[in-house]
């Protein structure tokens, strides 16, 4: 599975009582109570950081009100606070919307090209999010299209470079896919930046971000939230609580289904800027249980599985209430509706079918770029 590592891997095997199997390093090996304290160690340090990375109620004002985004999630009851006026024209509601959704498939693409793990994309919309606020905020700067671009390209960039690409199998071999440089950005933003206008904006967003460029994300909570699915994870923290262990492909398609909608999640500034990362991935999991209850032919998931699973989410995760859950999962269902699911193929998202040997040769082909669907200027704005 994606995202998880060695311990959250062994905690799950033995959660269904299977051996762990041989491990590739020797020091990965944990026994079954090491790997349950690893993975409540690495979900308390997790909610930790999230906290660290969240946003005040009255920046989330300033962020709403100014973005012209959602209004009605505003209090009534707070001033009303103005656009500056602008040399150019700010962004209106479905310019943030809809272009904040193409910008999130235009860098899914780029990233599912180059082989990097998808979750770079939901650590770069991070950035975009806080960013922007900081723009709205200060009132020096007019978000608009072009400068929205700039801040996704270069958000893009930024966590491309820091997450570093992934491991993939050719021909046998594990190989590491390869190093997207900072010319192919340019290139691939159609004219959008120079090599300098990135770096630029590359240091300035950093600074402005106090240099805090590793938040954890909804997909990483899934790999780990999933686990207390297993009844004996689940009475670490109930005792009470009893239910049918699930197969363990029941498990990975209940995982599937959910890290799908945790990357759709991005595409709404709701998610992203009111909802904690853990909160969204509860949510994702609950909804994927759901989903597959009701498919034909889907997992058989009993009903008091569900509510165990939300009592849990309610007791470990500090942030999350009832009502924000069910407000989370409204939101995700609307991303991704079950129609959405039924007409997905399968419960892994494929990456497309290019060789790392000629990523970086098609891109510098002046025909290739003239084709190339990951065009930011003639795909995903020229209509808005």
């Amino acid at each position: 599975m994606r995202f998880m590592t060695a311990p959250v891997r062994q905690s799950l095997s033995a959660a269904f009582g299977e051996p762990d199997g041989p491990s590739m390093d020797p020091h990965e090996e944990l026994s079954v109570t090491e790997s349950r304290d690893f993975v409540v160690d690495q979900l308390n340090i997790m909610m930790l950081q999230e906290k660290a990375y969240s946003v005040s109620f009255r920046d989330l004002e300033i962020y709403f009100k100014r973005a012209h985004v959602h209004p009605a999630t505003v209090a009534a009851n707070s001033n009303t606070i103005a656009f500056p006026s602008p040399a150019r024209e700010p962004l209106s509601c479905i310019d943030c919307l809809s272009g904040r959704k193409k910008m999130c498939e235009w860098a899914y693409e780029v990233v599912d090209y180059f082989e990097y793990d998808r979750e770079v994309v939901t650590v770069a919309f991070n950035f975009v999010d806080r960013y922007t606020l900081e723009v709205l905020k200060n009132g020096d700067e007019v978000l608009d299209r072009d400068l929205f671009q700039t801040i996704c390209i270069t958000s893009l960039y930024i966590a491309m470079k820091l997450q570093g690409p992934i491991y993939v199998m050719e021909q046998s071999q594990q190989t590491m896919a390869a190093i997207v440089s900072i010319r192919t950005f340019v290139q691939i933003s159609r004219g959008l930046v120079t090599v300098e206008s990135l770096e630029e904006m590359e240091v300035k967003m950093s600074s402005c971000l106090k240099y805090r460029l590793s938040p954890p994300t909804s997909g990483l909570f899934t790999a780990y939230l999933i686990l207390f699915l297993a009844p004996d994870n689940a009475r670490q923290v109930n005792p009470f609580l009893n239910f049918e262990p699930l197969l363990e492909e029941e498990m990975v398609n209940i995982f599937e289904v959910a890290r799908y909608q945790t990357e759709l999640s991005t595409f709404d500034a709701r998610l992203t800027m009111t909802c904690q990362p853990s909160c969204v991935s509860a949510a994702a999991i609950l909804n994927a249980m759901t989903y597959l209850r009701s498919r034909a032919g889907g997992v058989s998931i009993p009903e008091n599985l569900l509510d165990a699973f939300q009592s849990i989410m309610l007791q470990i995760l500090p942030d999350a209430d009832g009502d924000t859950l069910n407000k989370a999962r409204d939101v995700l269902e609307t991303i991704c509706p079950s129609e959405s699911l039924d007409r997905w193929s399968g419960f892994t998202v494929h990456a497309m079918e290019k060789t790392s040997d000629d990523r970086e040769n098609k891109l510098r082909n002046e025909e290739s770029l003239t084709l190339s669907p990951y065009s930011v200027d003639t795909r995903h704005f020229h209509e808005i």
